[in-house]
């Protein structure tokens, strides 16, 4: 194949083509490391070697065949459709819908895949079609990459950033966190997956980039060797051996700067990528609340319609969830803004903490809307029959309030199953609170009630203060009824005297469940030890919220859960796994730590009923004005005006401290990146430096010989032409700088008299040559100038040049011993 590859007639050698091979290959399988917490499915695997594979045979017909770029760009995009269509989109082979949903989901991949990629949770799996930016990626790389690295070492540089698109794709698409930290002994290394990759694929491009310049000064040498008939001695030289060990230093450097950086860096809990700063696809925060909606279920003709069906090989889990709600403005639970409000794509497989594990089928009877129930924390999701696809598509979920909608809505008869784990509950009775912020202030009635009860900040003072607000509550789901009938979510409770109660839960509205409780408080107090105080009447609608206020009164964060349970005996449950509009509940959740929360039921008791008489009334024994109590009525506070009350703070500032650790960790981190990227640089302009350095400190007549050496090799870096075997006075005609004649004649001078410089003539020609440095790089732009300053050019000439040196001297000893041997004598 070597006889083949050709460019611009001269041909590629074996040893160019096998290598350049192994560098790309080698790369590629870097790619597929990093690329593989994208997907962590083996379709990665075939779909990535397909590529490669197709990649390189693109690349051998490109050169081989000689075949002109639209052509190549041809083969490409048809071998892009043929595996897109192929391997790209398993799942529409799956559903058996490849024509047209597969072949659209190709076409649509280089447009739409890669938001896609960073906007759904991680590993994607074979989900939809993600596979096919990696398609793209291995194709085109491979493909572009062989064909620059077999081009002449001037042109094959440009493998290095092509081949190594395919590393980086993996990390800029790839997790916000970084891999486990390695422990070695004392010495802990984050992220070593990250730090291997990137490592690796520096170590590989500066071998074969070294080895592919040495290897083309050497084939050069082979032409003119074969041109001239002139063979010369070849031998290991210091030239090489400086070349070799400024490299290894650029190296060793770099990644010691980057493996520094990477413990600072590897600590931050979210890693810097793509998707860190690319919003969800979808966002719930414009969603009715089912808490809105909460008393239409109890309606006659909606509560006996079954919803759902529940069927599983396991136990069935005691919550359904529909929605969770975080956010309360004083009128309405919604969801959370920002990270609690966020829904995401659900591809392969989630993450999910410990706990016990179920799969649960959905089969969907009477539901509507967006929201789709679940259960525990969810790690996988399946939908089954005709509509699978579009379900699928439509899917959205919340991991971190393990709630889910279906954008394209349910129809009766859609099913899917869904396999998740139910962590394993701490007891809130033994735990403190966190000490969080609530969202608003309380309302007057409710923080009356509240000091009343006087509650211990911890979960037993919460679970206590719930507790005493459930058996003084009243069920209630109707402000009014009609005369003669009987709802049917009473005729489910048994003996049950009806009480209106109103809907909504404003502040106001539960300012008001707290007024009454109030109000029955004072009664009580003129009646018998022991008399009842239910008072409150509501449902969970209201008891839910007023179980959040709470919590968060105590220092716990918390949030209002819509679901149904499934095994409760004393509560509205699904029965036989069949969940009715009238099952529908509400509880509260509150955070024990951060990422754990436990389920704390607020629904009212229903069997003892409301007291709205005195029982007793005592008579007075001295004839006395009485004073009337208090009826004058109490206006609630407007829940517009709570955001306001809640944004006061009434404790001072904090006293700001002296030093800002975290500005100081921040700027640490950025010098440390900073270096590990500009190290190899700094080490050209530091050996440059001391080069310098050593040459004007050297004997006078040395001196001027290096300030002369200084002065080429700052022309040579600034882009004149390599003196080769010019001269000085023919070099300084050649730059033709106001004092190179100057130069030439005092270097000759210095080298070939056998006059004695002193150490002052030595600095006079050093100011020389620095005016002369300086006039060569103003004769240049500010970018040259740049580039000159870390240029290889100056140090690869004197190594070269003393290569040269070594070569011929040991040529020229070879042929004196050629001239002493005998005629006639053999070789030995």
């Amino acid at each position: 194949m070597s006889d083949a590859l050709s460019s611009k007639g001269r041909r590629a050698t074996s040893r160019t083509v096998i290598a350049g091979s192994v560098f790309v290959g080698v790369l590629a399988a870097l790619g597929i490391v990093a690329a593989w917490p994208i997907y962590s499915s083996p379709s990665l695997l075939w779909t990535a070697g397909a590529a490669i594979l197709t990649g390189a045979a693109i690349a051998v017909l490109w050169v081989w065949r000689r075949l002109p770029a639209w052509l190549v760009a041809l083969l490409l995009v048809a071998a892009w459709l043929i595996l897109g269509i192929a391997l790209g989109v398993p799942e529409r082979w799956a559903t058996g819908r490849i024509w047209p949903d597969g072949v659209v989901d190709v076409l649509l991949a280089p447009v739409t895949a890669w938001k896609d990629l960073i906007t759904t949770p991680l590993p994607v799996g074979s989900y939809r079609n993600l596979l096919v930016p990696a398609i793209i990626v291995f194709l085109v790389s491979v493909t572009t990459a062989l064909r620059l690295s077999w081009l002449p070492a001037a042109r094959s540089g440009f493998a290095v950033p092509v081949a190594a698109l395919m590393p980086v794709f993996g990390l800029l698409f790839g997790r916000t966190s970084t891999s486990a930290p390695l422990q070695l002994g004392a010495f802990s290394l984050p992220a070593p997956v990250e730090t291997a990759v990137g490592a690796a694929s520096l170590l590989v491009s500066v071998l074969w980039l070294s080895w592919r310049g040495r290897d083309d000064r050497r084939e050069a040498i082979r032409r003119a060797e074969r041109a001239t008939g002139v063979h010369g001695v070849r031998r290991g030289s210091r030239g090489s051996l400086s070349r070799t060990a400024l490299a290894g230093a650029m190296v060793m450097v770099a990644l010691a700067a980057g493996v520094a950086a990477t413990g600072p860096v590897g600590e931050s809990r979210v890693r810097e990528v793509l998707r860190t700063s690319i919003g969800p696809d979808l966002t719930g925060e414009d969603a009715i609340s089912p808490l809105i909606t909460y008393r239409s279920s109890f309606a006659d003709d909606r509560f006996p319609q079954v919803l759902f069906r529940l069927t599983s090989d396991d136990a069935l889990p005691e919550r359904i969830r529909l929605a969770t709600l975080s956010a309360y403005d004083g009128q309405t639970y919604q969801l959370g803004d920002g990270a609690e409000g966020s829904f995401q794509r659900v591809p392969s497989v989630l993450d999910t903490p410990a706990g016990e594990s179920a799969s649960v089928t959905f089969t969907v009877e009477a539901l509507r809307g967006v929201w789709l129930p679940t259960f525990g924390s969810m790690r996988q999701i399946a939908f089954s029959g005709s509509g699978a696809p579009t379900l699928a598509d439509g899917f959205y979920y919340d991991p971190r309030t393990s709630s889910a909608v279906e954008a394209a809505g349910v129809a009766t008869g859609d099913s899917y199953t869904v396999t998740a784990v139910t962590p394993t509950s701490p007891d809130l009775q033994t735990l403190p609170a966190p000490g969080a912020a609530p969202q608003l202030q309380l309302p007057a009635e409710m923080q009356r009630w509240l000091d009343v009860q006087a509650p211990s900040r911890d979960g037993a003072g919460l679970l206590s203060a719930i507790g005493a607000l459930r058996e003084r509550g009243y069920l209630s789901h109707a402000l009014t009824i009609a005369d003669g009938s009987t709802p049917g979510w009473m005729s489910e409770l048994g003996d049950y005297g009806f009480r209106p109660s109103a809907a909504g839960h404003s502040l106001a509205r539960i300012d008001k469940l707290f007024a009454q409780l109030n109000e029955r408080a004072a009664q009580a107090a003129l009646e018998a030890p022991g008399a009842s105080l239910v008072a409150a009447v509501g449902d969970d609608e209201q008891f839910a919220v007023a179980g959040a206020l709470i919590a968060e009164q105590l220092g716990f964060p918390a949030r209002v859960v819509v679901g149904f349970r499934t095994d409760d005996p004393t509560l509205p449950s699904c029965q036989d796994g069949a969940c009715r509009a009238g099952d529908l509940a509400a509880w509260i959740e509150v955070a024990a730590a951060p990422g754990t929360w436990v389920s704390v039921d607020t629904s009212p008791q229903h069997t003892a009923s409301v007291e709205t008489q005195n029982r007793r009334e005592r008579d007075p024994e001295v004839m006395t004005d009485v004073r009337p109590r208090n009826a004058d009525e109490v206006s609630p506070p407007d829940p517009q005006n709570q955001e306001a009350v809640s944004a006061e703070d009434p404790t001072p500032p904090p006293a700001p401290e002296t030093v800002d650790w975290t500005l100081v960790r921040t700027v640490a981190i950025s010098l440390l990146a900073v270096i590990a990227v500009l190290s190899p640089f700094l080490i050209v302009v530091i050996a440059k430096a001391v080069r310098r350095r050593g040459r004007r400190l050297a004997e006078p007549a040395s001196a001027v010989a290096g300030g002369w050496e200084e002065y080429v090799d700052t022309a040579v870096d600034t882009g004149r032409p390599v003196p080769a075997a010019r001269t000085r006075h023919e070099v300084a005609a050649l730059y033709a700088t106001p004092q190179a004649g100057e130069l030439a004649t005092l270097a000759d001078r210095a080298v070939f008299s056998d006059e004695q410089l002193s150490v002052q003539e030595s600095e006079q020609f050093w100011q020389i040559v620095a005016d002369e440095r300086r006039e060569l790089r103003s004769s240049v732009g500010w970018w040259r100038r740049l580039r000159a300053a870390v240029s290889l050019k100056s140090l690869l000439r004197q190594t070269s040049a003393r290569a040269v040196r070594t070569d011929a001297s040991g040529a020229a000893r070879a042929s004196e011993r050629r001239k002493r041997r005998p005629r006639g004598a053999g070789m030995s």
